[in-house]
């Protein structure tokens, strides 16, 4: 009988080993496959994209701004380098802006129109407007109706009496049965400065002149911008 009980006893420790061996195969079991599934989802997660989120300067405790300053140096050469850029700039500008224009050296002879009759009626002869439109001068003349052939001429100096020209009168109209008007243009050459002229009339075999009271008329070039006048009764008919 003692021998059957020990029998059973070791058929009774045989299988609790075999239970015990089994439980611990299949907690291993268990254990692997949790961690596979766990690496598993840390590997999908770790394959989504991140999502971008945006953040201000200010709320992670930085500064909105950002203020960097130079030395002396460095200012010294910005400051001379945008001084001479706007230099450049002016001088083009006003190379732009200027223009070379021709100015009468005289007062108009009707602005003061009694002086200017009284001028007419003493020397038959007087001019009577000029202005300088495009480098022509234009204007006209007034004469004292002596006879019915007659001539007029602007006697014109481009280099102060050196040589001159002759540059014809053209008949406009009679103001009145006394007095006859005539008009006359011609180009001031492209170089010219200075011009000084003054008119003769001829009629009946006599010459009549009006030289501005031996002053001349004269027309100068000078650089202006747009929109200058010269001061004084100059300025009227200069276009």
């Amino acid at each position: 009988m003692s021998k059957g009980v020990d029998v059973d006893m070791v058929n009774t420790d045989e299988s609790s080993a075999k239970e015990n061996a089994h439980e611990k195969r299949t907690d291993g079991l268990h254990s692997s496959l949790s961690e596979s599934l766990f690496r598993g989802e840390n590997h999908q997660s770790s394959g989504r994209k991140r999502a971008k989120s945006v953040s201000f300067a200010d709320t992670r405790g930085l500064n909105l701004e950002e203020i960097r300053e130079f030395d002396g140096s460095t200012d010294f050469v910005v400051r001379r380098s945008f001084s001479s850029m706007t230099s450049q700039m002016n001088d083009v500008q006003q190379s732009k802006l200027e223009i070379e224009k021709y100015f009468l050296l005289f007062p108009q002879p009707s602005v003061n129109y009694r002086n200017f009759m009284r001028t007419l009626w003493t020397q038959n002869v007087s001019l009577h407007l000029a202005w300088v439109k495009n480098d022509q001068l234009i204007g006209s003349v007034f004469v004292v109706n002596l006879a019915y052939s007659k001539q007029v001429d602007l006697r014109v100096t481009f280099d102060s009496w050196k040589t001159f020209q002759h540059f014809r009168g053209k008949f406009s109209r009679s103001d009145n049965e006394h007095i006859d008007v005539f008009d006359f243009s011609f180009s001031i050459p492209e170089k010219c400065r200075k011009l000084n002229f003054c008119v003769r009339y001829q009629c009946n075999g006599a010459n009549f002149w009006d030289n501005n009271r031996g002053l001349d008329y004269c027309v100068a070039a000078h650089m202006t911008s747009p929109g200058d006048d010269l001061v004084g009764d100059t300025a009227a008919f200069v276009t």
